[in-house]
């Protein structure tokens, strides 16, 4: 399906830019506003309606199930989950930090925005799978509705097909649905650029945005540099085309700076090796390795590190995949893989009509700075999909233009494309839900909590945990609701000093499975490990987990 659609898509787009060249202006907005098609005009004149249930659709596919599927519980859930519960129930977490403005955790990190509001649901509900994920939920929501405030201040012509997009999009309906820390940052981006673009209107609204895009920065380490960059860019813009004045500039900057201080005090810490700071109400930790200095693999490999990373952005756009199953499914890839064409013709058509307004505002090229902080991100890093998650609103918006460009000039040969990406819509949301979900549970240990409530419950001696869990301690402090005291004093660092550090032992958790079993103890064993148990004990099993117990 995906070759056949995108050799056709593709086709329809050489084809949309040969009708445009045959009436004077291949990439001219003018020329569109005059060749309405009956698919835009449908669409705007039915645009609220169109909105509305295009809203309800995006949050019912955010919201379903969210607690049961992704199936299981992936290890930086459980993780920052735990150390949310401990310092909401005891005050510090599992490194003894109050309220870090990011957390140590493994020993390189977990952003603390995250962490801040997991404590709210974890009030609420308590630690579980669903307050661990209501986050993400929350903010993904949240993120339809700022989405569509920027799409109709971007171009209104595309503002429903750009939510359309969004709300059917991959990408975001996988990243909203599991607690991975770093996924809320775009959410929050979006927050702060919808108060930005409602700055325009209204100058009151600009530090509020300036508050919303600080506290962007305590969501991920990529913020780092695609904010401030961004940032940036749009002020010099906004200044020359004389939509912000001198004093707002300097208002608003002062006002992300001091949102921003304490995280840039932690990247002073850090980068120079200094000791961390405990105010009482939070503390700036210093971590054992620095994930956000990590990533930036120019400091290590030049220029040629630059360009291998600039091929993984490419693979990133075109393959759609990185190989990891909790970021995307091969088959649909992040927006659809049948949506290049369009995508191509849509970063074209934006910076040529960006290009184009002189000495005007274009509120397009605030797509295109986004698009820029994203490639400065991408030659420094080696991307993944999580790592390069600022860039894709951007691209959703660009694919919309490029889809627009098509119905304008096309017309009736492409009335078909937006009833394509509802079908295959359909046939992910199915998958996704049915055949994904099974084989999910695999990576994120499905069976492993009720498998450790259940040896606790049936045993007072040590608990053994498989290796076959990544990170088999943090599931034990999270199922076992472990004093994070408790865990400081017993802990056994295989390396403390590791960027993720391996704990031997804690309280009477061990990881592993020793070669000479002990007389006593329960053991958690992947379904692979259980033909060494088979005579001597009995097995209870628990998804793709067991524990063995003596007979």
């Amino acid at each position: 399906m995906n070759p056949l659609l995108l050799i056709i898509f593709a086709i329809m787009c050489i084809a949309a830019v040969n009708a445009a060249r045959k009436s004077g202006n291949a990439f001219s907005s003018d020329a569109e506003n005059e060749n309405t098609s009956a698919v835009l005009s449908f669409l705007y004149k039915h645009e609220k309606k169109l909105a509305v249930l295009i809203l309800i659709i995006g949050i019912l596919v955010r919201i379903s199930f969210f607690w049961v599927t992704p199936d299981g519980l992936n290890q930086d859930e459980a993780s920052l989950a735990y150390d949310a519960y401990a310092d909401l129930t005891y005050g510090q977490d599992r490194n003894g930090d109050h309220n870090p403005v990011y957390s140590v955790a493994w020993g390189s990190g977990h952003s603390s925005f995250y962490i801040t509001f997991t404590k709210l649901f974890i009030a609420l509900f308590g630690l579980n799978v669903f307050s661990v994920r209501a986050t993400n939920v929350l903010f993904g929501v949240i993120a339809l509705f700022a989405f569509w405030g920027i799409a109709k201040r971007i171009n209104r012509r595309s503002a429903v097909i750009s939510l359309f997009l969004f709300a059917i999009c991959p990408w975001h309906i996988m990243m909203c649905r599991w607690g991975l820390d770093c996924n809320v940052f775009p959410n929050v981006f979006l927050l702060g650029l919808y108060f930005l673009m409602r700055g325009l209107e209204d100058k009151r609204w600009y530090p509020v945005s300036m508050v919303i895009f600080g506290l962007s920065l305590y969501g991920y380490g990529a913020a780092y540099m695609t904010v401030p960059v961004f940032l940036l860019l749009t002020a010099v813009y906004l200044l020359y085309n004389k939509k912000i004045t001198v004093k707002m500039t300097v208002v608003s900057a002062a006002v992300f700076l001091v949102v921003a201080l304490p995280i840039i005090i932690f990247m002073v810490i850090n980068t120079f090796g200094l000791s961390e700071l405990n105010l009482g109400f939070i503390t700036i930790p210093k971590l054992i390795s620095g994930r956000y200095n990590s990533t930036v693999t120019v400091l290590s490999g030049g220029l040629g590190a630059a360009f291998k990373n600039l091929s993984v952005l490419t693979s990133l756009l075109f393959v759609q995949y990185d190989g990891l199953p909790w970021n995307a499914i091969p088959e649909y890839g992040t927006l659809y893989l049948f949506s290049v064409p369009f995508l191509i013709l849509g970063i074209i058509y934006v910076i040529k009509n960006t290009a184009a307004v002189k000495k005007k505002y274009s509120p397009m090229a605030l797509l295109l700075f986004m698009l820029i902080a994203s490639l400065v991100l991408a030659i420094l890093s080696k991307l993944n999909i999580n790592r390069a998650n600022f860039m894709y609103p951007a691209l959703i918006m660009v694919l919309a233009e490029g889809i627009l460009y098509v119905i304008t000039h096309l017309k009736k040969p492409a009335y078909a494309i937006l009833p394509i990406y509802l079908c295959v819509f359909l046939l992910f949301t199915g998958t996704y839900f049915t055949s994904y979900r099974e084989k999910i549970g695999h990576y994120f240990f499905l069976g492993t909590g009720d498998a450790i409530t259940y040896a606790i419950e049936n045993t007072n001696d040590d608990i053994y945990i498989t290796e076959k869990i990544n990170g088999p301690y943090v599931f034990a402090l999270f199922y076992d609701k472990t004093d994070p005291q408790v865990f400081i004093d017993t802990v056994d660092y295989e390396n403390p000093n590791s960027q993720v550090r391996k704990v031997n032992s804690f309280d009477r958790f061990i990881t592993g499975i020793p070669e000479e079993l002990p007389d006593d103890g329960a053991f958690i064993l992947h379904k692979s490990e259980k033909e060494k148990f088979a005579d001597k004990y009995n097995l209870k099993e628990f998804g793709n987990y067991y524990v063995a117990t003596k007979k």
